[in-house]
């Protein structure tokens, strides 16, 4: 029996891998801050959870659940992260240090507790970055792209290391699917376009551009939930 943690399990990319893994077979724990429309996945082998990424007891409680379960993880695949854009010399600090959180903090912590169930299966850890990861960042989109930059040197840094014991690390650069995401994306912007004072002629004439980046996304056909 094949056993896999996934985390962002409730929504876009995290939702569409737990809804093809449990119709292939695997036992997925689907963990989540919400765990409301995965909970809609009728199927015996989905297992979920409801885990908060940035909490040590939140992630200690879920590995308890899991490991009374299976003593083996064959994958850990972490998709939970956010996105918010901002302009970095007006960023809400508070706003910059959650996505920090959630997106580096969040992954590295849900490593490091599962670890010893992934080391007994001889399993992996698969961690979701992004194309921005090797782009230039485009302008307000720095906070997104400044975790996916520090993703990809965790990742290859982790991976180097595990090589060593026989564990394989492996790192994904997906493109723009259409997800929560750009819900996030596009409330952000329009927050920033309120709030800033240094660049209200630039983020007018962005609108445009804006709106033409959300149109162009891939979706498929286990997006649709239940």
């Amino acid at each position: 029996m094949k056993y896999v943690l996934i985390t962002g399990a409730n929504g876009g990319l995290g939702f569409s891998a737990t809804k093809l893994l449990v119709e292939r077979g695997y036992t997925v724990f689907a963990t989540d801050v919400n765990i409301e429309d995965i909970e809609g996945i009728k199927n015996d082998k989905l297992i979920c959870i409801q885990m908060d990424v940035t909490s040590d007891e939140s992630v200690k409680k879920a590995f308890d659940i899991v490991s009374n379960k299976t003593f083996e993880l064959d994958a850990i695949i972490n998709f939970a992260g956010i996105l918010y854009m901002d302009s970095l010399i007006e960023a809400d600090l508070d706003k910059l240090s959650k996505i920090l959180e959630i997106n580096i903090t969040g992954v590295a912590r849900v490593n490091k507790v599962f670890f010893p169930l992934v080391k007994t299966a001889k399993g992996r850890i698969i961690n979701i970055s992004s194309e921005t990861a090797y782009m230039t960042s485009p302008p307000f989109n720095g906070p997104y792209t400044m975790t996916k930059y520090a993703l990809e040197a965790y990742n290859d840094s982790l991976r180097r290391e595990l090589q060593l014991i026989g564990i394989k690390v492996i790192n994904l650069q997906l493109g723009s699917f259409k997800t929560k995401m750009h819900d996030q994306a596009r409330e952000s912007f329009d927050e920033l376009k309120k709030k800033t004072k240094l660049f209200n002629n630039v983020l007018g004439n962005m609108t445009k551009s804006m709106d033409r980046e959300m149109n162009n996304n891939y979706d498929f056909k286990y997006f649709h939930k239940p």
